[in-house]
């Protein structure tokens, strides 16, 4: 559907929706490290610059393609988008969560 009205090839849609999962990954990541110090900053820089890094040089390994501009652009709105709707997630999960404090 996204593929064919903004003119992305499939694995293109490919490579964006690796990449998605890949962020909202690394937002985990974040939320789980909170709250921050020293070493957990560095667990999220490292995990974060890392993914993507590990993308861009296996990149033929993954089967994934260089973004244009018009596919960068659609990622970061997708991006953008997963934000809210993950924190909503994660506040009706621990709205239903019972809470075990040692």
């Amino acid at each position: 559907m996204i593929c064919t009205k903004f003119q992305i090839l499939s694995i293109e849609m490919t490579t964006i929706k690796y990449y998605i999962i890949g962020f909202v990954s690394i937002l985990a990541v974040v939320k789980v490290c909170q709250p921050f110090n020293k070493l957990r900053i560095f667990l999220c820089t490292t995990t974060a610059v890392g993914f993507y890094l590990a993308t861009y040089l296996f990149k033929n390994l993954l089967h994934l393609e260089m973004l244009s501009n018009k596919e960068l652009t659609l990622f970061i709105i997708l991006a953008i988008i997963c934000i809210p709707i993950k924190m909503i997630f994660s506040h009706i999960i621990a709205k239903n969560t019972i809470r075990v404090i040692y």
